[in-house]
């Protein structure tokens, strides 16, 4: 069976597209868990109007925060695999069933995205577009590598194994965006995997904007702050909890490079990270833009 994991917080503005969308999965085995972290519109009192057994509701005494309440969502969940679950998006109804039939032996997987705007509809973009990455790794001791450096998983088009998140709990208070954390403490064991194919409408409004058609420079700049400094917290994060005895030689020279060009560093040694980061640009960024390239070497030498 597949718990499916629901945060809710005042969203009663797209959740109910979201929930059809789970309900209306063709695989039908699984449990939708869901927890209210004490919203202040209408989003509990749309939750009770659900009549599906597979639903199972709860509310929280006192807000939480999105860190903590996803822990407890996880820790109700009893199925087999959890599969994550945002309140404003659309899933395909084969999500669940493309997920199940491609995670195989592998802790974690996680799918592609197709963006839409607030009213759902295609902005001619995947997820993996919007990032600037044109493939992701073949092989699977290739992930670690690659995801010291880029992240392409996101949660609400993933699935992992029960056991292996809740092994990992409780997560970091610097770690904001569990997917990343889940996804390179599988790929240490050689068990992440990726597929390249949509599996839901990841919806784009005021307060989740990822990417615009039109290109708006400030949100850009923004959004790259946010996520360098999500990388940084999430390599000292794992730097301070794996054990290097867990790692082979190869993983432990890549930490090592990955360390230093999150780290802070002088203009001089940046340059000698960056001359290793340009040799190796293709497999830690699965992309082939020499232009993108050259961009992406500037603001790291620049250090923005």
């Amino acid at each position: 069976m597949i718990s499916v994991a629901l945060a809710t917080y005042n969203g009663s503005k797209y959740l109910d597209a979201q929930i059809q969308s789970i309900l209306n999965q063709t695989y039908t085995d699984f449990e939708l868990v869901i927890i209210d972290d004490c919203s202040t519109d209408n989003t509990f009192e749309l939750l009770k109007n659900y009549k599906d057994s597979r639903i199972k509701l709860f509310q929280n005494d006192k807000n939480l925060g999105f860190r903590k309440n996803f822990e407890k969502i996880i820790q109700n969940c009893s199925g087999e695999y959890i599969s994550f679950c945002d309140q404003d998006d659309v899933w395909f109804s084969d999500h669940l069933q493309i997920l199940l039939d491609n995670i195989k032996d592998n802790f974690y997987i996680g799918g592609n995205a197709l963006l839409v705007n607030e009213n759902l509809e295609d902005m001619n973009v995947t997820m993996l577009q919007s990032l600037g990455v044109d493939f992701v790794p073949e092989k699977q001791e290739d992930w670690f590598k690659f995801l010291l450096f880029t992240n392409v998983f996101q949660g609400t088009a993933s699935l992992v194994q029960s056991d292996f998140v809740k092994g990992l709990l409780p997560f970091s208070e610097n770690i904001k965006f569990h997917d990343h954390w889940l996804a390179i403490n599988a790929a240490v064991k050689n068990k992440a995997v990726y597929i390249n194919h949509p599996i839901l409408k990841y919806r784009q409004h005021g307060n989740n904007v990822t990417y615009n058609n039109k290109f708006n420079v400030l949100n850009r700049v923004k959004l790259h702050f946010v996520s360098k400094n999500n990388a940084k917290k999430i390599i000292y994060n794992f730097l301070k909890e794996i054990s290097i005895s867990d790692l082979n030689n190869e993983q432990t020279d890549f930490l090592k490079v990955a360390e230093k060009f999150w780290g802070k560093s002088s203009f001089f040694k940046r340059i000698k990270i960056a001359e290793w980061y340009s040799k190796n640009y293709e497999s830690v960024k699965g992309s082939n833009n020499q232009k993108l390239k050259i961009v992406r070497i500037v603001k790291y030498l620049c250090n923005l």
